[in-house]
C-alpha cells in the first residue's frame, strides 16, 4: 500500500468522523414534514416489513400505489428495513442514524472520486469535507422523505467511481500496446458492468438520477 493510499485512508476516516460528529444532533430530530405522510406516516407497506412489501415495491413500476407516479423501490425498501429495527413515527432515530451513515458514506465516496479524477490527496479531502459540512446536505439526515436522495446519491458516486477506473485500465491497456484482447482488457469488462449496475440501483433509489451521469 503506498503512502498516498495510506494517507487517503486517513484523511477519509478524519473526514467522515467530523461530519458525524457535527451532524449527530440531527439523530434526535423528531420533526415530521412535507411528504413524510406518504413514506412513512400512512405508508402501510414501509410500517409491514416483509418480503411481500418489497415485491410491491420493485412491481410497482408505472403506478406505484404508495407515493404517486415515483418509482423509487430501494428507498422504500431502506426505510421498510428501518421501521423492522424500531423506526416509528413516535421514534425517528433508525432511520437518521441510517441517513446520516449513507451521508458520511457519500462524503468518502466523494473524495475517492475526486482523488481519482485529480490525484490530489488534500484537495480531495478537503472538498470532501466542504461537501460532508455544507449547510445544504442538512435536510437529507432529518427529514425521512429525503432518503432517496441520499441512496441515489450513494449508487451514482459508485457508478462514476467504476467508471473512471474502467477508463483508467482502458487507458493502461492501450498503453501496453497488446494486439489482442488481454486479461487486463477482459477485467476492464467487470468495472464497466459494475458502472452499468450501480447506475441502475442509483435509479430505482431516485428516478432523477438520470441526469446526474449524463
Amino acid at each position: 500500500m503506498s503512502s498516498k493510499t495510506v494517507l487517503l485512508t486517513i484523511l477519509i476516516g478524519c473526514v467522515c468522523a467530523a461530519v458525524i460528529a457535527v451532524h449527530w444532533p440531527a439523530l434526535s430530530a423528531q420533526a415530521l414534514s412535507f411528504d413524510d405522510d406518504q413514506y412513512l406516516v400512512n405508508n402501510t407497506l414501509v410500517k409491514n416489513p416483509s418480503w411481500l412489501s418489497a415485491r410491491k415495491f420493485l412491481s410497482q413500476v408505472l403506478e406505484p400505489l404508495t407515493v404517486q407516479g415515483y418509482y423509487q423501490p430501494l428507498a422504500m425498501i431502506s426505510l421498510m428495513f428501518d421501521y423492522s429495527l424500531g423506526g416509528r413515527v413516535e421514534n425517528l432515530l433508525p432511520f437518521h442514524r441510517t441517513s446520516l451513515a449513507l451521508h458520511a458514506a457519500n462524503t468518502a465516496l466523494i473524495i475517492v472520486l475526486l482523488y481519482l479524477l485529480f490525484g490530489e490527496v488534500w484537495i480531495a479531502a478537503a472538498v470532501g469535507l466542504l461537501f460532508g459540512l455544507h449547510p445544504m446536505t442538512v435536510e437529507t439526515i432529518p427529514w425521512v422523505g429525503e432518503r432517496k436522495t441520499l441512496l441515489a446519491a450513494f449508487f451514482a458516486l459508485w457508478s462514476l467511481i467504476f467508471y473512471l477506473r474502467y477508463m483508467h485500465a482502458s487507458v493502461t491497456s492501450a498503453k501496453a500496446g497488446a494486439g489482442i484482447q488481454s486479461p487486463v482488457d477482459r477485467s476492464t469488462w467487470g468495472l464497466y458492468i459494475a458502472c452499468f449496475l450501480f447506475y441502475l440501483l442509483a435509479l430505482m433509489s431516485k428516478p432523477t438520477s438520470t441526469p446526474c451521469l449524463f
